[in-house]
């Protein structure tokens, strides 16, 4: 019975780790900004401003940028629209621990950048 209890504890614990949802927002190079700062002379993504609106934006920091990557196939994945990700982020606690990828277009080639859950701003 002791170790059923343990193995329940476990599990429940190692489940609060694990992202709930991941969710993927298409960068709008006509609105949104990807900002960088310069490290061992190349330069490194900081930050993005996702634009919900005009005015209101959402600033995700980069989680491990060793997940980042780039890729040439095109992909099919279902991204959430700005409506979507509003209400999402307004409904966000820590404990839901939700993974945000932003999918950026250059010509032919996909870059995936993978933005910490906790680490944001909301701008109004």
């Amino acid at each position: 019975m002791k170790s059923l209890i343990l193995i329940l504890f476990v599990l429940s614990s190692f489940s609060q780790l694990c992202a709930q949802k991941r969710y993927y927002i298409q960068f709008n190079s006509k609105k949104d900004k990807i900002i960088y700062s310069e490290h061992n002379k190349k330069a490194v993504v900081d930050g993005i401003k996702i634009f919900i609106d005009t005015k209101k934006f959402i600033y995700f920091i980069p989680a491990d940028k060793k997940l980042d990557f780039t890729s040439n196939k095109v992909p099919n994945l279902k991204s959430i629209t700005r409506n979507e990700l509003s209400k999402i982020i307004n409904s966000d606690t820590p404990e839901k621990k939700h993974q945000f990828v932003i999918i950026k277009k250059d010509k032919n080639t996909y870059h995936y950048y993978f933005m910490d859950h906790i680490f944001r701003t909301i701008v109004d």
